[in-house]
C-alpha cells in the first residue's frame, strides 16, 4: 500500500485545501466576494470562524490564501459555503490530526472541492505542489465525485493497512478507481510520493 496510501492521504489532508477544516472526517473550508485589502468580503468572517476553535492543524493566512483563490473560480459556491461555517461555527471542535470539525455544511463542501483541490498552500510539500499543477484533471476527477469524501474518510480510517484500503476500494469501486489516477499521473509526472 505504501506509496498509494501516501499520495491518497496527501489528498485527503495537505491537498484538502483551506487548512483542513472537516465535518466528521471530511474536510471543509472556502469563502466569498469583494473585501477589503484583496481580501473577498465572506473570506475574513470564514477564517475567523475557523480559526476561533484554535485547532492546531489550521492556519488563517493559509485560510485566506485558499479562501481567496476558491472564490475567483466559484464566487457564489464560496459565499454560500462561507455563511454555512459561520451558522454552524458552535458545532465544530477539533479532531485527532489537529483540524476543525464541523457538521451542516457537508453537502456545499462536497461541490465546492473540486474548484479548490488544484489551488496551491504555503505548506504544501514539493510532491504536493506539483501534484496540483500537474495532475489537476485528475484531483478534479476524483473530487467531483459524489463519493469521494466518503472513500477518502474510509481510507482515513485504514491508516497503512492493504486489507483495510482493499474493503475500501470494494465499497467504492468508482471512487478508488478515479483516485488511483492521481498517484500514478504523480509518478508520470515525477512528483513523487510526499
Amino acid at each position: 500500500m505504501g506509496i498509494r496510501y501516501r499520495v491518497l492521504r496527501a489528498t485527503t489532508g495537505a491537498l484538502l485545501l483551506f487548512v483542513g477544516c472537516s465535518s466528521e472526517s471530511t474536510n471543509t473550508g472556502s469563502g466569498g466576494a469583494g473585501g477589503s485589502g484583496g481580501t473577498p468580503a465572506a473570506c475574513s468572517p470564514l477564517c475567523d470562524a475557523i480559526d476561533s476553535v484554535k485547532c492546531p492543524g489550521e492556519s488563517k493566512l493559509a485560510c485566506l490564501a485558499q479562501c481567496t483563490g476558491t472564490t475567483q473560480d466559484c464566487p457564489a459556491l464560496t459565499e454560500e459555503f462561507s455563511t454555512c461555517v459561520q451558522q454552524h461555527k458552535a458545532e465544530m471542535t477539533c479532531d485527532t490530526d489537529g483540524d476543525a470539525v464541523f457538521k451542516g455544511c457537508e453537502s456545499l463542501w462536497k461541490q465546492i472541492l473540486p474548484c479548490a483541490i488544484c489551488l496551491a498552500k504555503p505548506d504544501d510539500t514539493t510532491a504536493q505542489a506539483c501534484l496540483k499543477a500537474k495532475c489537476c484533471g485528475q484531483l478534479k476527477a476524483a473530487y467531483s465525485r459524489t463519493d469521494a469524501l466518503d472513500y477518502l474518510a474510509c481510507l482515513d480510517q485504514c491508516g497503512p493497512s492493504d486489507t483495510c484500503a482493499a474493503n475500501c476500494d470494494t465499497s467504492f469501486p468508482e471512487a478508488a478507481a478515479k483516485f488511483a489516477e492521481i498517484p500514478a499521473c504523480g509518478s508520470a509526472s515525477g512528483c513523487g510520493d510526499g
